[in-house]
């Protein structure tokens, strides 16, 4: 070692020669060292050579003599452990300055996993690939083309990554959810076969969404389907799409359902004490019809804009949720949902949020209604929109929290991306027979 580093501060002291040929050999040598060092890596890990150096791991040792991360600390010793206990004939390639470190390392990566006898015997094809390409084109070939190597190591790198498949969703933080996961190449393909396809099919001549947007969009409208049509018990895959619909479970406590200075309720009779000491009989008795009849279409308890400005329940203060999940739904996202969905009033006590009564759902169109607006529109009536019936919504044009009827004059079909557009982004609509579609219900123009 002291001859090494010798001859090491000779060459620093050495002039440059600016010759191809010694500039090479030293980019050789260094790699050389690079195994050498990673050879003695393992050893050192091996015999405990780090409690010595009073560090209780080889990577803690490794971090704070070469000054890295834990991460790439870490990422070294296990590399110098699979080279010495897997690998051997590459990290002996490597320190005979047949190869780079870059190489050994794409191979131990792209090999983790598969089957250790596998490896083994595909160890002289691996020297040779080593041997011949770049590091990039390695990599590349042990990840796309394994079985152009050999067989063997292409059919278990194929069975690992059938294996390892997975698809995984973060939960629902405030306005997305994020995707990800790993497929097999066979059946990658056959999805992103699917959701081309898919994506062509749903396409309009004006249509302005980008192919992931597009591929979204699908994904959402299979996961609509196939809860339909495990759901749904209808004739026909435009009734079960029907049949899936939100329930909307709107929380408040006795005091906001008594009359106040807004006049938010106006037919409560509020029975002696405090709203905080109304139990669910006094509830019952005061507070007219909960149902559909009374609470939810304007003439009763709370009208539409009671509920949706902020005047008793769903004001900025108690944004709606997912009550399993505890996310956030933004108020536009609410009111779209609301366009169609079943809506249940749950009352609370004040103080300690026990339920004291929960009121009968109502404001869902129903499957025979459905059945007429297929009948009737066919498919999403926007100008130029053709997505048929499975892929749609009924919507209330005038929205029947603000007071529309759920009568077949006042739905038309959307489809998910326009009801989407609609509600959350406030777009007005052109219906193909030239009226429009305002969030304040038909109107001449836009």
């Amino acid at each position: 070692m002291l001859a090494l580093v010798a001859a090491t501060d000779a060459l620093q002291a050495s002039q440059p020669s600016g010759r191809a040929e010694d500039t090479g050999e030293l980019f050789v040598l260094a790699e050389r060292l690079r195994g050498l060092a990673l050879r003695d890596l393992a050893e050192l890990d091996a015999v405990g050579g780090h409690l010595a150096a009073g560090a209780a791991t080889a990577a803690t040792w490794l971090r704070d003599t070469a000054l890295l991360t834990d991460r790439a600390a870490r990422a070294t010793v296990r590399l110098a452990e699979r080279v010495r206990d897997e690998l051997g004939p590459l990290g002996e390639t490597l320190n005979a300055g047949g190869t780079s470190l870059e190489h050994v390392r794409a191979v131990a990566e792209e090999t983790r996993g598969l089957d250790p006898q596998v490896v083994r015997d595909s160890l002289p094809a691996l020297v040779d690939l080593v041997r011949s390409t770049d590091a990039r084109t390695t990599r590349m070939l042990l990840k796309e083309r394994a079985d152009a190597i050999r067989p063997e190591l292409g059919r278990d790198a194929a069975l690992r990554a059938h294996d390892r498949r997975g698809f995984f969703a973060d939960d629902v933080q405030g306005a997305k959810v994020s995707l990800g996961g790993s497929l097999g190449a066979e059946d990658g393909q056959v999805l992103l076969l699917g959701l081309d396809l898919a994506c062509e099919a749903d396409r309009t001549a004006s249509d302005k969404r980008t192919l992931p947007q597009r591929r979204a969009d699908v994904l959402v409208q299979w996961a609509r389907e196939a809860a339909a049509r495990l759901h749904g018990s209808g004739d026909s895959l435009a009734q079960d799409a029907h049949t899936v619909r939100t329930h909307l479970l709107v929380t408040c406590t006795p005091d906001q359902l008594l009359p106040s200075a807004a006049g938010a309720c106006s037919c409560a009779r509020p029975s002696a004490g405090t709203p905080d000491q109304l139990d669910g009989s006094a509830l019952l008795d005061g507070s007219a019809l909960l149902d559909g009849s009374g609470l939810l279409d304007g003439s009763g308890l709370l009208d539409g804009h009671a509920l949706l400005d902020g005047h008793a329940l769903l004001d900025g203060s108690a944004p709606a949720s997912f009550p399993a999940r505890g996310a956030l739904l933004p108020h536009d996202a609410l009111h779209r949902l609301a366009c169609d969905a079943t809506v249940s009033l749950l009352a609370t006590d004040g103080r300690t949020g026990a339920p004291l009564y929960v009121g009968r759902s109502s404001r869902t169109v129903t499957g025979a209604q459905f059945k007429a607006l297929v009948v009737r529109d066919r498919h999403c009536v926007v100008k130029g929109c053709h997505r048929r019936p499975a892929q749609c919504e009924a919507h209330h044009v005038w929205h029947w929290l603000d007071g529309g009827l759920t009568d077949l004059d006042n739905l038309v079909l959307l489809c998910h991306q326009h009801h989407h557009d609609h509600h959350d982004r406030g777009h007005s609509l052109r219906h193909r027979d030239g009226r429009w579609m305002t969030p304040d219900g038909w109107s001449p123009g836009p």
